[in-house]
């Protein structure tokens, strides 16, 4: 540690891993190496940033112990959007400047990276999320599908799902924020 600490050595994304799995400190806190900044915690559910503390490490040191986890499939859902909250934003702001195709281009290239190095289980992905439903502010529901023919993950309105005939309605945010998942969620 006293390497880390003196700068002779860089710190590592499997270090910092490590070290914030074992004390529950975040790891992009981490990683950004910025004395000035407090440490903190990440909500493992809603992704809400807290206040580090020597609770949150005892907390941590007890789970471990006790070997509880905070990987719960019923939250992987809320957790990878928590995440992703970012992109949509990035997103809608490239789509206002008529730029959505660079955009999606450039968080796929990621996405293969991220496949390449971590994988994806796109049968798990559907097997807990099944039942899991996006409603718009308009309050048209969308539903994760995946099209038999090549196994992507898509989504689509339960009406189109009904009527199985015609393309989604391409008004406004809905097409956006359907699109906006297409393009994050289907790998080329």
């Amino acid at each position: 540690m006293t390497s880390l600490e003196s700068g002779r050595l860089t710190l590592s994304e499997e270090t910092a891993f490590k070290i914030s799995d074992e004390t529950g400190v975040e790891m992009k806190w981490l990683m950004d190496g910025n004395p000035k900044e407090k440490p903190y915690e990440i909500d493992p559910v809603n992704g809400s940033k807290h206040p580090y503390t020597k609770e949150v490490f005892e907390r941590i040191q007890a789970y471990e112990k006790k070997g509880i986890t905070y990987s719960n499939p019923n939250h992987r859902l809320v957790r990878a959007i928590a995440v992703v909250t970012d992109w949509l934003s990035v997103f809608n702001a490239a789509d206002e400047a008529g730029r959505s195709e660079l955009a999606a281009y450039l968080v796929r290239q990621f996405l293969d990276s991220l496949v390449e190095r971590l994988g994806k289980d796109d049968d798990a992905m559907m097997r807990i999320n099944e039942k899991a439903k996006i409603i718009t502010p308009n309050g048209k529901v969308w539903k994760f599908t995946q099209e038999t023919d090549d196994e992507r993950i898509t989504l689509e309105t339960e009406s189109v799902k009904k009527r199985q005939n015609g393309p989604p309605d391409k008004s406004g945010r809905d097409y956006r924020l359907l699109l906006a998942y297409r393009l994050a969620l289907v790998k080329r």
